[in-house]
């Protein structure tokens, strides 16, 4: 892909394609937009989750170290750490948490730390 700066920023954001589904994120977003409401007197609490990158094994090599240095941690997330929220949501101690989309991405960088 050549050197330098803009061929790092050009492959940064082909991995951010690959990582983050914009449409996703919209119908995420959408689902919980107005339903909590409506479901509230029923006991029902409606809420969304994005769950950021997690390794699920479909990038190796340079791209996963890639991604895996946009986290402070530095690395990926995994399916155990959006899950452990999602099951928290669905306890009786997040009944007060609706309407919500909540963020499980470790602190992922959309950008490389300069």
């Amino acid at each position: 892909m050549g050197s330098g700066q803009g061929a790092r920023d050009r492959r940064q954001r082909a991995l951010l394609q690959r990582v983050g589904d914009p449409t996703g994120h919209a119908a995420r977003d959408v689902l919980a937009g107005g339903h909590h409401t409506a479901l509230a007197e029923h006991a029902v609490t409606v809420n969304t989750v994005n769950p950021g990158p997690v390794d699920t094994g479909y990038l190796t090599g340079e791209d996963h170290d890639a991604v895996a240095a946009l986290f402070p941690a530095g690395r990926w997330g995994m399916p155990d750490d959006p899950a452990r929220l999602i099951a928290w949501l669905a306890t009786d101690e997040a009944e007060w948490v609706t309407g919500q989309v909540a963020d499980s991405e470790g602190g992922f960088r959309r950008r490389a730390p300069t």
